[in-house]
C-alpha cells in the first residue's frame, strides 16, 4: 500500500469517525448533503437558463422545499395523523373481536389445504402482541416528542437543513471541482474514472425514483378515490412514496390500505383494492420503471433481495432505503474489475 492509499484512508476513517461521535446530530447534514446531490443539477440548469448566479438559483431551490415541506406539515401531517389514530383504533377492534380460537382454526384450516394438519394455540400469543403493538405507538411518540432533547433537536433540524443545503447547492461545483483534484492526487486515473461511473449511475438512479413515486403517487390516489378507499389520499401517497423500497414497497402499501377499509368495505371492494394494486405493480414494472429509471441498472431480482437482507440485518428498517443505492455502487465496482475496458 502506497503514501496515497494511506492518506485517502486516513481522511475516509476520520471523517466516519466524526460521524460517529457526532450521532443523531449529523442527520441535518447528511439530509442537507442527499437534497444537495438530487437537487444540484436543476440549480445549474435554473442558473444557467435564467442567467442568473448560483447562489440565486440555490436560494429559489431551498425555497421551494421549504414551500413544498410547508404545505405537507400543514395539510398532509393532520390528515396522516387522522389516518393513523382510524388505523390504530380498527387494528384495536379486529384484536378484541378476533378471538384466540378464530386465528388458530384460520391457521389449521390453510395448513390443512397443503396437507399438513397440526393443531396450534398461538392465538393468546397474536392476539397480546397486537394488542400491545397497537397500544404502545401512541404512548412511544408521546414520550419522544416531550423530552426537551427531541425538541431541542427538532428545531435544530428544521432550521438547520435548509440553510446547510443553501450553502452546499451554492458551492457544490467548488467541491466537486475540490474533491476530483484531491482524487487525482491520491488515487489512480481508473478510480477517479470509477467513481464517476458510480456518481453518474447513482444519479440517474435518484433522478428517476423521486419521477416514479411522484407519478405512482398521483395514479394510486386517483384510483383509490374512485374506489371509495377511507382516506385514499394518505393511502396512495404512502403507497407511492414506499414504492422506492424495491418489491417489498407495494405489499406494504396494499397491507396498509386494507388495513385502513377494515370493518368499512365489502368483499368486492376488497377485491377492487388488491386488483388495482396488482395491475399498478404490472404496469410500474412493465413500463413506467423501464421510462423513469431504464434498463441500465442492471441488477438480477436475486441480487436485490439478497440486497435488502443484507442491509436490513446492519442497518435495520433504514436498510430498506439503502438496498438499491447501496447494490449500484457494488455492481458498479464489480463491473470495472471484471469488464475494466467498458468504463
Amino acid at each position: 500500500m502506497n503514501y496515497k492509499s494511506i492518506v485517502l484512508c486516513s481522511v475516509i476513517g476520520g471523517l466516519i469517525a466524526i460521524l460517529y461521535v457526532m450521532g443523531q446530530w449529523t442527520i441535518p447534514f447528511i439530509v442537507s448533503l442527499i437534497l444537495a446531490y438530487c437537487f444540484h443539477y436543476p440549480a445549474n440548469q435554473i442558473s444557467t437558463y435564467f442567467k442568473i448566479s448560483p447562489a440565486t438559483a440555490s436560494c429559489l431551490i431551498v425555497t421551494l422545499l421549504v414551500a413544498i415541506f410547508t404545505l405537507i406539515m400543514i395539510f398532509l401531517i393532520p390528515l396522516i395523523q387522522k389516518a393513523t389514530i382510524i388505523l390504530l383504533h380498527k387494528i384495536s377492534i379486529l384484536v378484541n373481536n378476533t378471538s384466540p380460537e378464530t386465528i388458530n382454526n384460520a391457521l389449521h384450516n390453510f395448513l390443512s389445504k397443503f396437507g399438513i394438519h397440526q393443531s396450534f394455540d398461538i392465538g393468546i400469543s397474536v392476539q397480546n402482541y397486537i394488542r400491545s403493538l397497537a397500544s404502545d405507538i401512541p404512548g412511544y411518540l408521546v414520550g419522544l416528542l416531550n423530552t426537551s432533547k427531541s425538541i431541542i433537536y427538532i428545531i435544530m433540524f428544521m432550521f438547520m437543513t435548509p440553510i446547510i443545503t443553501f450553502y452546499l447547492l451554492r458551492d457544490w461545483n467548488k467541491f466537486v471541482r475540490y474533491a476530483k483534484i484531491l482524487l487525482r492526487k491520491l488515487t489512480s486515473p481508473s478510480v477517479v474514472t470509477l467513481i464517476q461511473n458510480i456518481n453518474s449511475r447513482l444519479a440517474e438512479y435518484i433522478r428517476g425514483q423521486l419521477s416514479l413515486c411522484a407519478v405512482l403517487s398521483i395514479i394510486y390516489c386517483m384510483l383509490l378515490t374512485i374506489i371509495g378507499v377511507n382516506e385514499s389520499v394518505v393511502c396512495g401517497l404512502f403507497t407511492g412514496m414506499i414504492s422506492i423500497i424495491p418489491i417489498f414497497g407495494p405489499f406494504i402499501g396494499l397491507g396498509t390500505t386494507l388495513a385502513m377499509s377494515l370493518n368499512d368495505s365489502s368483499v368486492y371492494q376488497y377485491l377492487f383494492i388488491i386488483l388495482t394494486y396488482l395491475t399498478i405493480m404490472f404496469v410500474d414494472s412493465n413500463y413506467l420503471t423501464p421510462k423513469f429509471i431504464g434498463e441500465k441498472l442492471g441488477i438480477s431480482p436475486f441480487w436485490m433481495l439478497f440486497s435488502i437482507c443484507a442491509t436490513m440485518s446492519v442497518f435495520g428498517t433504514v436498510g430498506l432505503f439503502l438496498a438499491v443505492p447501496l447494490t449500484v455502487v457494488f455492481a458498479t465496482i464489480c463491473k470495472s474489475i471484471i469488464e475494466p475496458d467498458n468504463l
